[in-house]
């Protein structure tokens, strides 16, 4: 019987890792898209892409609040927020919820999870202006800050 209950939960254990690799991939998959088609001037592509990718944000945050529930009180907040901060300036978003002023205070470490939305809803809010070669720059600076968070996440939900 020790043996049954022990291999169910490696086996949920197993899926469960395999669901935050999924998640992690497909994260990583949009990402790398919103910089190819920003560098290949395919906005609309990249409008459509980067909404995407936003939600699988949302995706990341919350494999990452099960491991740490020490944000959810800020994650909470943060996601009823997601809405409504696609009519804010980038300087408002930055902010309010990259820098954390618009959300409960928690561990620094919270904003590992919410930097893989707020990433993506800055470089919205970029996109609905005029796409210029200074802005195509910063959008693909801030979507290669979210692959390079990844790493840290791993190491957390993995």
């Amino acid at each position: 019987m020790k043996k049954m209950i022990i291999l169910i939960l490696a086996s949920y254990c197993t899926l469960y890792a395999q669901t935050n690799v999924e998640i992690l991939s497909n994260y990583e998959d949009s990402a790398e898209k919103v910089i190819s088609f920003v560098k290949n001037n395919q906005i609309a592509e990249a409008k459509t892409e980067n909404l995407l990718l936003a939600d699988h944000g949302i995706k990341v945050m919350n494999s990452y609040l099960a491991k740490k529930q020490e944000c959810k009180d800020q994650y909470k907040v943060f996601i009823e927020k997601i809405p409504s901060m696609y009519n804010l300036t980038v300087k408002e978003l930055h902010s309010l919820y990259h820098d954390g002023n618009g959300i409960p205070r928690a561990s620094r470490s919270c904003y590992l999870g919410r930097a893989q939305v707020i990433h993506p809803v800055m470089n919205q809010v970029r996109l609905q202006g005029e796409v210029s070669e200074t802005i195509k720059n910063e959008i693909i600076e801030e979507t290669e800050e979210v692959i390079e968070h990844l790493e840290m996440i791993k190491k957390v939900i993995l």
